[in-house]
């Protein structure tokens, strides 16, 4: 079973071109493809983390869905209770919250 994306082999196929045209460059000493290959190169990296990216964001969507729907409630809440006082044990209370501060700060500043 094929689990790829769509865009997961265009960024496959821009890198297996950018090498083509870097080699097809470097052995006929032809600098405007080894440039070409270059920044072909560095698309096929953007491309692929962007893809990346984007399914690290749709797999936590889908799997806090699915969590949801298979876990009671009052598990749920458990398990956040859990979650709580261990981290007031080993964390120290507060840190949590001043992390996500500085982090909802950074979102902030960046948007």
């Amino acid at each position: 079973m094929d689990l790829s994306h769509p865009d997961e082999s265009v960024s496959d196929r821009t890198l297996h071109l950018s090498l083509l045209l870097r080699v097809g460059g470097d052995l006929g000493l032809v600098v405007s493809l080894q440039q070409w290959g270059g920044l072909l190169y560095t698309l096929a990296v953007l491309l692929f983390l962007i893809n990346n990216i984007r399914a690290v964001k749709l797999g936590a969507t889908v799997a806090a869905k699915i969590a949801d729907d298979v876990t009671p409630a009052d598990q749920q809440k458990a398990l956040l209770r859990s979650f709580e006082e261990h981290e007031a044990k080993e964390i120290g209370q507060g840190v949590h919250e001043k992390y996500l501060k500085m982090v909802q700060e950074l979102e902030g500043a960046v948007r």
